[in-house]
């Protein structure tokens, strides 16, 4: 994380990192794959909306009270933002219950995958773009593309990429979990010893 909170891209062994050299403007644009984010967007995806549909389905009226709540507690433009989390969490909610009425199958779960993928590599980058378009400027009129920053590139699936369908089977595999469509799987060593005769 840079100074002003700003987040910044790393691909290894491609982009330079803040302890390469550089300053936290070239943050604003980007975002830090780290343990901490990653563990955060695990949340986002597969505990988060689970856990508060079961809570809203469990009481209702206090689930919505408690958001009422939270929202209430700030002022200003922190309430905008407070209600804006509260709007993605009602949404999340809305979402996963959608999905759990028909009835998910693996083939549910492998298209939530590939829409994540393309969520993650190419809609935030076509965002970024946006933003940031490869003749934009710095607030003091330099070229904001220079540097260690490296105009992106939108990242399309590649079949061939053990990186790409490794992603795809984990998040498809951990969508069957939150869904319940496949049954506990064990670790290897363990398999032997569940295998029904």
């Amino acid at each position: 994380m840079g100074t002003g909170a700003n987040v910044d891209v790393i691909v290894p062994h491609t982009i330079n990192s803040y302890s390469d050299g550089g300053d936290a403007e070239a943050g604003c644009a980007t975002s830090r794959t780290s343990s901490s984010g990653a563990r955060a967007k695990f949340t986002d995806l597969f505990v988060s909306p689970a856990s508060q549909l079961q809570q809203f389905l469990e009481d209702p009226e206090g689930f919505t009270l408690g958001l009422e709540t939270k929202i209430e507690q700030h002022v200003g433009g922190e309430r905008i933002g407070a209600l804006e989390r509260g709007v993605d969490t009602l949404k999340a909610i809305k979402d996963l219950a959608a999905q759990l009425q028909e009835k998910p199958t693996m083939e549910t779960c492998v298209s939530l995958a590939w829409c994540d993928f393309h969520a993650f590599s190419r809609d935030v980058i076509l965002d970024l773009i946006a933003t940031f378009p490869a003749d934009a400027k710095t607030k003091s009129g330099e070229p904001f593309w220079s540097a260690y920053k490296i105009f992106p590139e939108v990242l399309e699936f590649d079949p061939q990429n053990p990186l790409h369908k490794a992603f795809l089977i984990a998040v498809t595999n951990l969508d069957a979990r939150v869904f319940k469509v496949h049954p506990t799987k064990y670790p290897s060593k363990e398999n032997k010893l569940h295998i029904k005769r």
